[in-house]
């Protein structure tokens, strides 16, 4: 838009928009992150809870696999390599995608739990290659935490911890132990075949002696992120839908603000184009203008005064132009008409002839003085400028009209100082003063003195004559 109104609307909708864009920009990100580090949270929570059920779950069959003897022991075997258990899941209902995996000397990474909600999918062994917890503290320690999509492309936050699984009752870590080494005495293995993948004290967390021999069980649980992505995207639907809202209702705002701002503007325009030629000293009147249009409509009215001035000067110029061609005009007719009024010889029509030559020269330095009066005010003009003196020209001037002065019984006093100089364009300045004294010598009473005297005033020559 070139309106001033239309830039102004453009601009400020343009600000708003950007700047609610940005601001809904960044509460979509801060509650996102929000949403994320609180489902981060209640990750780790149930993690923490499932690791316990899960610990005890393994420890009670451990601990029927050592007491079972003989075949009994066999089946107790099996059933243990086997299983696999459906993890109920939480209080609020949510499917919670859990596998527990068990290392020991005669398996790797066997599946030993897993929740219904997976089906046939595996969730990866994030915490194979960390270290492993003993568990107490596994309970507070910081899990392994990861985003995957499955295989049947459902995109889950993942938390997974590896750690020591004690037997249940009494002593749990010792009784496990106790037990896990005397039926590996029984069945003529080595105790150390119990550390998953040949892990040993050193490299099982921190524990040592007969803890460190215990199976390990990896604990994996995952939570799917498809109610947080439609919470995410339900959120930045409803910032979209405010941000159109609020632009809408900023634009009209805004439209309605600069129009009733520029109002005064608009009176401005409207007392300007009703005002006529002989007009142009009146003053612009706008009472009800803010303060920043207070300057313009008092620079407006310095203008129009000056315009003003100007006018009343070329008035002024134009109607002594008239006067003084007119009398050189109404000579040079009056002279024709009384030379063609009756017959004459030939010396009178030369006299006439002169006379007549003599008044068109006066016209045409009227003519000339007007041109350069008109290119020397005219734009772009420039003037040529040097120091004169003025009582030089005025001498000059005088010389000129002594013996019409002397026959009317004139004469003169000049108080221009000889010394003092004017950096002004001589030409103009000459023709100036010629036509001062003309006008003094032809129109002053006769024997009478012509005074002329100059001043300086506020940077300004004056001469009065």
């Amino acid at each position: 838009m070139k309106t001033l109104r239309g830039r102004l609307i453009v601009g400020l909708l343009l600000g708003i928009t950007v700047t609610l864009l940005l601001s809904g920009a960044a509460v979509s990100a801060v509650v996102e992150r929000r949403l994320r580090d609180e489902l981060d949270r209640s990750l780790v929570a149930l993690l923490r809870t499932s690791l316990d059920d899960v610990a005890r779950d393994f420890g009670r069959h451990v601990a029927a696999l050592g007491e079972a003897p003989g075949p009994l022991g066999r089946a107790a075997r099996m059933q243990f390599e086997r299983r696999r258990l459906a993890f109920l899941a939480p209080a609020d209902g949510a499917d919670v995608l859990l596998q527990a995996w068990v290392s020991d000397g005669r398996r790797e990474g066997e599946t030993w739990l897993r929740s219904e909600a997976l089906g046939e999918q595996s969730l990866p062994r994030v915490a194979a290659d960390r270290r492993v917890w003993g568990l107490p503290e596994a309970l507070s320690a910081e899990p392994v935490l990861d985003t995957l999509r499955l295989s049947d492309g459902t995109l889950v936050r993942l938390a997974g911890l590896a750690f020591r699984a004690p037997p249940d009752g009494g002593d749990l870590r010792a009784a496990l132990a106790s037990r896990l080494m005397s039926a590996a005495g029984a069945r003529g293995r080595r105790p150390e075949a119990f550390a998953p993948g040949g892990r040993t004290a050193d490299d099982g967390g921190g524990a040592s002696g007969p803890t460190a021999e215990l199976p390990v069980l990896e604990l994996a649980v995952a939570l799917d992120t498809a109610s947080l992505t439609a919470t995410v995207r339900q959120l930045r639907l409803l910032l979209l839908l405010g941000w159109l809202v609020s632009s809408a209702a900023c634009a009209g705002v805004a439209w309605v603000s600069v129009r009733r701002g520029l109002a005064p503007l608009d009176r401005l325009r409207e007392q300007m184009g009703a005002r006529s030629g002989d007009e142009s000293g009146a003053a612009f009147t706008l009472p009800d203008a803010p303060g920043e249009l207070a300057p313009v409509v008092a620079q407006l009215n310095a203008l129009m005064e000056r315009v003003g001035r100007a006018l009343q000067r070329e008035q002024a110029l134009q109607s002594a132009a008239a006067h003084e061609l007119r009398t050189p005009l109404a000579g040079l007719r009056s002279t024709l008409e009384v030379a063609l009024s009756r017959p004459r010889s030939e010396e009178a029509w030369v006299q006439t002839a002169e006379q007549s030559l003599a008044m068109t020269l006066e016209l045409q330095g009227l003519v000339d003085a007007l041109l350069e009066l008109a290119r020397a005010a005219g734009p772009g003009s420039v003037r040529p400028t040097e120091h004169v003196r003025p009582a030089e020209l005025l001498q000059a001037a005088w010389a000129a009209r002594r013996q019409d002065a002397g026959a009317r019984g004139l004469s003169w006093r000049c108080d221009v100082p000889d010394g003092f100089a004017l950096l002004t364009d001589a030409g103009l300045l000459r023709r100036v003063l010629d036509n001062l004294l003309d006008n003094a010598v032809s129109h002053a009473d006769a024997d009478s003195v012509l005074e002329v005297e100059s001043a300086l005033e506020g940077g300004r020559w004056r001469l009065s004559v």
